[in-house]
């Protein structure tokens, strides 16, 4: 073989070397290109994004998973290749209770799960739309500004839409295609969970988005909790409303460290299991009292009026400085998601999403 038939074997090697780099390079980062370029800007604060790829979750929870947010900042830059988001969730967040959730079959016998995020200031929120390689596919809902991108960040240029795929990891609240839904709400102390078994870890919004990729219904959401050793973010206590297609509704909290489940179709800012009640903020049991009240009258609520009590409850009636900055109302049949922004509850102003 002489020097010029050298040359184009090395060149042809080189040229599939490229080629298979590229394709590999491309597996890897490519669904975070297309969810980048997915990017949807609803309002002034509110963005849609979908992912379809892998997200490597499974892998994240079978190395023993994460216990605290900067560790699972580590972790996104890894599956993000490298992009340094060192800066990725804020440790603690000025405590401003609000939420609520709510659950009830219509009268033709379709289930849905209604819940307000209440909040002070909101600068960016996403709601995701995903279709993970390994788990069910789901919509959530989560707040930007607790990643912690500076402040001021919007994912309007591609890098920051790029970035925004970290909200993946992050949800409040959501809802995957067997009609389980799941949200995060203040459960009203500053009592942290931090358990210590020796199982895979979790943080409370990781363990959100476990249950949405891997849990069919309610039972299969407890067992998850179960297998994993839970730790709360952001300096509070958190406690999840939990309700799936069959009709069942339950709150997992954690009360000195241990996993305590209550069936319940309501939930607002204090505990349910067990707590002592001359510590419940006054305003949270009003507002649980107001959703009790309302399907106890109804029996069933109808998707109107699931979206009349959690309007009856809206923020802003009890703090200037508060506001409800996204209603949802899903409904595990259809598995269609209706989200009411920033108070504004006009049925042209809805936003409307199916799986």
């Amino acid at each position: 073989m002489n020097a010029k038939q050298i040359f184009k074997v090395i060149k042809s090697v080189l040229s599939v070397a490229g080629i298979l780099a590229a394709v590999i390079s491309w597996y890897k980062f490519g669904p975070f290109v297309k969810s980048a370029n997915s990017v949807k800007k609803l309002n002034d604060h509110f963005y849609y994004m979908e992912f379809s790829g892998d997200y490597q979750l499974d892998k994240l929870l079978e190395q023993g998973g994460v216990e605290s947010n900067s560790e699972m900042a580590v972790y996104i830059e890894q599956v993000l290749r490298g992009k340094k988001i060192h800066k990725v969730f804020k440790e603690e967040v000025p405590l401003n209770t609000g939420c609520a959730a709510i659950s009830s079959f219509t009268p033709e016998g379709e289930k849905v799960f209604g819940r307000n995020y209440d909040w002070n200031n909101l600068t960016s929120a996403m709601i995701i739309k995903c279709n993970p390689k390994h788990g069910y596919k789901s919509i959530s809902t989560t707040q930007l500004d607790f990643i912690g991108f500076g402040e001021g960040y919007r994912p309007e240029k591609f890098g920051s839409r790029y970035l925004a795929a970290a909200g993946i990891y992050v949800p409040l609240d959501g809802m995957n295609e067997k009609g389980l839904c799941i949200s995060d709400l203040m459960a009203g102390d500053t009592e942290e969970t931090n358990q210590d078994s020796g199982k895979c870890d979790v943080t409370t919004t990781l363990a959100i988005r476990g249950i949405l990729d891997f849990c069919a219904d309610v039972s299969e959401a407890i067992e998850f909790l179960k297998n994993h050793d839970m730790h709360s973010v952001i300096g509070y206590a958190h406690h999840f409303a939990i309700s799936d297609a069959s009709g069942r509704m339950v709150v997992a909290e954690y009360i000195d460290n241990q996993l305590v489940i209550t069936e319940a179709n309501a939930l607002t800012n204090h505990y349910l299991g067990g707590k002592d009640e001359a510590d419940f903020n006054e305003n949270s049991v009003y507002r649980l009292r107001v959703l009790n009240q309302r399907l106890e009258e109804k029996g069933r609520l109808t998707e109107d009026d699931m979206k009349q009590v959690l309007y009856d409850i809206r923020a802003s009636q009890f703090k200037t400085y508060s506001k409800t900055w996204w209603r949802i109302i899903f409904n595990q049949n259809n598995l269609t998601a209706t989200y009411s922004l920033e108070e504004n509850y006009e049925s042209l102003a809805e936003f409307n999403f199916k799986l």
